[in-house]
């Protein structure tokens, strides 16, 4: 006698395999933004060859030369953390005032912006009528 997955005289299977499903699920949820960031690495880099074997040049060799040039001596290591730097700081710099549901660009823009989100206590009425006298 053979067993079938679908008689329904077969006991369900009542194992630990049933707490896998939540935990996969999990893992899925969250490899789902690294895998989307790698593949558009990955189609950037396809793009980006096509482009350099289009005028003539090898794909491969412009890669190694990239890497070795950021990454092949601890000189290129330095320079390229220190010219990475201001760019990683500007990112937080917009970041956190942008979750915080500000928007910063400059001193008057700031000003600006904080006067443009309605409120319902007396400071931000005194920001509306500064913003307004500034001319924002």
């Amino acid at each position: 006698m053979t067993i079938e997955a679908n008689m329904p005289t077969l006991p369900p299977f009542t194992g630990r395999a049933g707490y896998a499903r939540p935990v996969l699920e999990g893992l899925a949820r969250r490899a789902e933004p690294v895998a989307i960031a790698f593949f558009a690495v990955i189609v950037g880099l396809a793009l980006f060859s096509v482009f350099i074997a289009a005028i003539g040049k090898s794909p491969m060799q412009l890669f190694q030369l990239m890497y070795a040039g950021g990454f092949g001596s601890w000189f290129s290591i330095q320079n390229s953390l220190s010219r990475a730097a201001p760019l990683l700081l500007t990112a937080l710099c917009v970041t956190l005032p942008a979750h915080l549901g500000l928007v910063v660009i400059g001193a008057k823009g700031r000003s600006c912006s904080l006067a443009a989100r309605p409120g319902r206590n007396r400071r931000s009425a005194d920001r509306q009528r500064a913003a307004a006298s500034r001319g924002c």
